[in-house]
């Protein structure tokens, strides 16, 4: 079991040390009160912060490898294909 302090746990989180002590009283981070101050428990953190991670993912809506998208079918035939090409020679510039 391995404890580090809240300076610390700001450094790894990239927050300031004041930030570290409010989320902690308010048990948004796994954390022990010790007297006056606050200890974190190394293991607890990292996995209270997996969970927060995996609660904030989006489900991803998954289709068929056949199903077609009409909607973008129909924009690209209605959008006709760029045919310009580019320029190959440099402007000439007046000499100054």
């Amino acid at each position: 079991m391995h404890t580090i302090s809240a300076s610390e746990v700001a450094t790894l989180l990239d927050c300031t040390k004041e930030t570290v002590l409010d989320k902690a009283a308010a048990g948004q981070l796994a954390a022990i009160k010790y007297g006056r101050s606050w200890v974190f428990l190394r293991d607890a953190l990292f996995e209270g912060l997996h969970q927060v991670a995996l609660s904030n993912l989006k489900p991803r809506s998954f289709r068929r490898p056949n199903e077609e998208r009409p909607r973008l079918l129909a924009y690209a035939e209605a959008v006709p294909s760029r045919t310009t090409t580019r320029r190959t020679t440099r402007p000439i510039l007046p000499a100054m």
